[in-house]
Order: structure tokens, then C-alpha cells, then sequence
């Protein structure tokens, strides 16, 4: 059975909506009634998530995957749920809104070549590939799960604008040297974008789709810098996805069909021994280092 962590919302219907599609057997968890409000069918449990909670959640109802459809960022209904899944060895899909709101085939129109990573070790092995400035256009806390995994941190840089004093605490954040931290007067038009990229000497241009998605892309192609589009959970995940065709895929992926050749009943490839992944002393304890 599948765990669905959820925050409500259309996606949370629209999930449901794939999953009896392919006649999966799930149950959902929400935070609130609020959240559960938004939801449209099906078996559903409300109230605070704590980690011995999803473990006792996951043990009487026989889950073998957990799939976090959560909208807000450094979530800690996300954390909780990626401490569980790791220590019980439980596969965790991250299902997440589209980077770019639009067709990436449009790119190949405007002649605008970018890549979408949604792995941050797979983004901080392109910067410690990369010779030359990098430049983040980002949320702090991206930024600092990315630039945890490189190798050279004097060659990250952080664009912010200079409207504001200047936030020691902010800069900090970043997990950069504070001297990379440059303000600038303008960011966010074309013409800021493609001075900042040009005064930074930037080679490799990281970004999630917070702002002036076109602008930052026409500003680094303009200068002939390279572009990974990545996504902004402040969390790193094996199985990621910005679509329900993916994530459909991704099911069929990681378990194998019954004998009537539908997914109601899931076995998971790897044959994990459920009486191995919840060991009581362990999983049901309220270990500080679960805990954010």
C-alpha cells in the first residue's frame, strides 16, 4: 500500500485521481482537517505527523512506499518522511509542481538551451565538473544543500539586492563565503541579470523558478552561460518528479504487477523483509537525530 504525505490541494485530487487509475490501494495523511478538506475520496488519516507516529502509521497498514506530494518548502512533515523512509528502507517518491511553467520544447524555439536537475547531488557534481564562477539564483536553503556537496565553495556566488541593508545572518545562510555574497542594485530585469552574470564572470548559472524565468534565461544564453533549472524543496531525492506520468511510471518502475496484472497489491522488486524494516527498539523511538 501506498502512503501519500499531503498538504491538500489540487494535487492532492489529482493524485488520488492517477492512483485509482491504476487501481492502487493507498491512504493519505494530512496535517489538518483543513488540508484534508481540499481532499476528494478515499481513506485518509489527519493529525500532527511525528516520526514515531509514520512509523506506527506505516506498520499497521502494511505500507511499502511513501510518496510526499507536499507543496511548501523545508517542510518538516518532508523531513519526518525522509528520516522514516531511510531508516526503514522504504522507497520515498517526491512529487513536486513543474519547474517551468511552460513546454521545455518551447526552449528549442528561442534557442535557449538549459537543463532541469532535480537531484542536488547530481547539480553539485556539474559545479565540481565545471571550471570557472558559478552563480545561484536561488532560496537560501537550496543553496546550502547544494553547496554542502562541493568541493570548492570560493567559486559559488550569491546575487542579492542592495534596496536593503546588508543581512549578515542572510548571507550566512547561503552556506557560501560571506564575500561571495554580492549585492546589486538590480536583479530581477533583464538588463540587472545579464550585469550580474557579467560581472561575476559566471560559467554555470543555477536556479529554481522562483522569479524572471525568461529574463535569466536569455540574459545567461545572451553570454553564452550554461543553465541547470533545479527544485526548491530544500531536500534531496532519489525519485523526483514535476508530472504524474512520471510518477506513474515510477510506480510500474518500482514494483511488479500481480497475477491479475493490475498494481492493487505491491510487491516491491528488491523484496524487503517487513519484519527487518520496522524494528521496534528502533523505529518506534523518539531518537533526537529524527527530529528537526
Amino acid at each position: 500500500m501506498l502512503l501519500i504525505i499531503s498538504d491538500g490541494g489540487n494535487l492532492a485530487r489529482e493524485t488520488s485521481r492517477i492512483l485509482d487509475k491504476l487501481d492502487a490501494n493507498y491512504l493519505f495523511h494530512f496535517s489538518s482537517f483543513s488540508n484534508a478538506g481540499f481532499f476528494g475520496k478515499g481513506n485518509a488519516v489527519v493529525g500532527k505527523m511525528s516520526y514515531r507516529s509514520l512509523c506506527r502509521i506505516i506498520d499497521k497498514n502494511n505500507i511499502n512506499c511513501v510518496v510526499d506530494i507536499i507543496n511548501a518548502p523545508k517542510s518538516d512533515e518532508s523531513l519526518v518522511a525522509l528520516n522514516v523512509a531511510e531508516d526503514l528502507k522504504l522507497p520515498l517518491i517526491k512529487l513536486i509542481p513543474p519547474t517551468l511553467p511552460f513546454e521545455r520544447s518551447n526552449l528549442k524555439k528561442v534557442n535557449i538551451k538549459c537543463d532541469v536537475d532535480y537531484s542536488y547531488e547530481s547539480v553539485a557534481s556539474k559545479i565540481n565538473n565545471t571550471v570557472g564562477n558559478i552563480v545561484f539564483f536561488s532560496k537560501p536553503y537550496n543553496v546550502k544543500a547544494i553547496s554542502d556537496l562541493v568541493f570548492d565553495r570560493n567559486s559559488l556566488y550569491v546575487p542579492i539586492s542592495s534596496g536593503f541593508d546588508f543581512d549578515v545572518e542572510l548571507a550566512l545562510e547561503f552556506g557560501i563565503p560571506l564575500l561571495n555574497v554580492k549585492d546589486f542594485d538590480d536583479i530581477s530585469s533583464f538588463d540587472g541579470m545579464k550585469g550580474v552574470l557579467k560581472k561575476l564572470e559566471a560559467k554555470l548559472l543555477i536556479t529554481d523558478s522562483s522569479f524572471d524565468i525568461l529574463d535569466k534565461l536569455k540574459a545567461a544564453s545572451e553570454l553564452g552561460v550554461n543553465v541547470i533549472f533545479t527544485q526548491n524543496s530544500g531536500y534531496d531525492y532519489k525519485y523526483i518528479y514535476d508530472n504524474l506520468d512520471e510518477f506513474s511510471s515510477i510506480l510500474k518502475e518500482l514494483f511488479v504487477l500481480d497475477s491479475e496484472e493490475n498494481i492493487s497489491d505491491y510487491e516491491y522488486k528488491e523484496n524487503i523483509n517487513k519484519s527487518q524494516l520496522l524494528n521496534k527498539s528502533d523505529a518506534l523511538s523518539d531518537s533526537s537525530e529524527h527530529q528537526k
